[in-house]
Order: structure tokens, then sequence, then C-alpha cells
């Protein structure tokens, strides 16, 4: 981590015992803690795993978050999420889970998407956005309930190789060159 002015900040000390091969993800807290996914090596296990990890404000791993859950197929968290109850949403290669505040798995999250979750987000009242990708090209957006139950009357597809939306405070989001109203519906007064 670096300061202000560039340099490396050596009070900040990931893990004595524990340590990142690789970090594919990332969020901070509003407490300045920090969720993390990755390839964790130390005393997650004798050898490197795959997995999800909270780091304190100095860089020590919080060992109140003691995450069981392991990405399946390839090994990778695609996304992440923070909703406004602490919990964390992990997406991955077949679909999306929700962790508990001290990082074991929620089961009252049951989605059924199966396919790679290239990115989530909270909307402001509660329900959560997802963009499933699709070995076609074609990613849909869809939205969850708060339970993970897809919402059929929210469906709109994003768009051919679209990568990522924008969810704006308002709970429109930003598509491609479209604007959607919270409902997924076209913006048609969006003109950029």
């Amino acid at each position: 981590i670096a300061q202000q002015s560039g340099e490396i900040d050596q009070t900040y000390n990931v893990g004595n015992q524990s340590s990142f091969r690789r970090i594919d993800r990332f969020i901070i807290q509003p407490d300045h803690k920090i969720i993390v996914a990755g390839e964790l090596i130390g005393d997650f296990g004798e050898h490197s795993t795959i997995g999800v990890a909270r780091i304190n404000e100095d860089g020590s791993f919080d060992q109140s978050f003691r995450s069981s859950f392991r990405p399946p197929i390839q090994g990778l968290v695609a996304s992440l999420a923070l909703q406004a109850d602490g919990k964390v949403l992990v997406g991955h290669y077949q679909g999306v889970v929700r962790l508990n505040q001290d990082g074991s798995l929620d089961n009252s999250f049951n989605c059924a998407l199966a396919n790679q979750i290239g990115q989530i987000a909270v909307k402001s009242t509660g329900e959560i956005l997802v963009l499933e990708k699709f070995n076609n090209g074609i990613d849909t957006l869809k939205q969850l309930s708060s339970s993970g139950e897809v919402d059929l009357s929210f469906s709109t597809r994003a768009g051919y190789y679209t990568s990522n939306f924008i969810l704006q405070k308002d709970d429109k989001i930003l598509v491609g060159q479209q604007r959607l109203l919270y409902t997924g519906m076209v913006d048609a007064t969006y003109n950029p």
C-alpha cells in the first residue's frame, strides 16, 4: 500500500503468517477493512487455496472472518460486492453466493444462476444486479431479490460483448450507450 507521497507504507503488513500469491478482487468496507479474493497461502492451509479473506486497516488478517467458500471451476472470484448489512456477495464462474459478516456461507441466499458473474452491484432498495456472462459473448443484466431469486420482471439484455455496467445513486443503470430505469426499461430521456 502506498502513502500519499507514493512511497511504500512500511507500517502496513499483510499477514505475518498468511499472505496472497494472487489478489483477483477486493472491496473496502466502511470501517476500512478490506475484503480480498485470491490465492491464499500460509495459515489458510498447507497448500495455497483460492478463497476470500478480510484484512484489517493495518494490513493484518482479520481472524474473525473465516470463509470456507472455495469457488468451483477455474478457481476464480470474478466479482465482489458489499451489502448495507455487511454481507458479502461473491460472483464466480458458476454463479453467486453470499457470505455472512463472519465469512460463513449464508444459506438463506439461494441463487439459481449457473454462469460466470462478471459484475455485481447492490441497489439502494436491496435488490442485486448481476452481469451474467455467456461463452457466446452475450452478457445479460439480471436483477435478484435480496434472497437470491431472479426477478423475472427485470430481465434485459445488456448487449453484445458488454463487460460492465454502472449503477447510479438513483438506481438507474448505465449499460453501453443506454441508460436503464430501475425497472430495467430503457430510459428514453437519456441522450448521450
